[in-house]
């Protein structure tokens, strides 16, 4: 099972997913089903939003020679821009 508080990140940030596996303590496998849209860390399960969109981020695990998947529909989101620009802040002076 795939855990994490938020499934989503804008671009250019950065989520962090865990998996529960069964038997417990198995090394997880993470994959994007589109690395155009999000990325992830194979061992690391961190997310990097790449472009707006949605993507599936795939957790696997080997069993006995047997692979195990379970997937999750992550979301990136475009980025905020907290910051204005000299002009707009100068014409709202004048």
């Amino acid at each position: 099972m795939i855990a994490a508080a938020i499934l989503s990140a804008a671009v250019g940030s950065t989520s962090t997913l865990s998996a529960t596996t069964v038997p417990a303590s198995q090394t997880v496998t993470w994959t994007s089903a589109d690395e155009e849209i999000a990325t992830v860390g194979e061992s690391t399960g961190v997310v990097t939003g790449v472009a707006k969109g949605k993507t599936d981020i795939i957790a696997t695990i080997t069993v006995n020679g047997l692979d195990y998947e379970a997937a999750k529909e992550f979301t990136v989101t475009e980025a905020q821009n907290n910051t204005r620009s000299k002009s707009s802040k100068a014409d709202s002076e004048s």
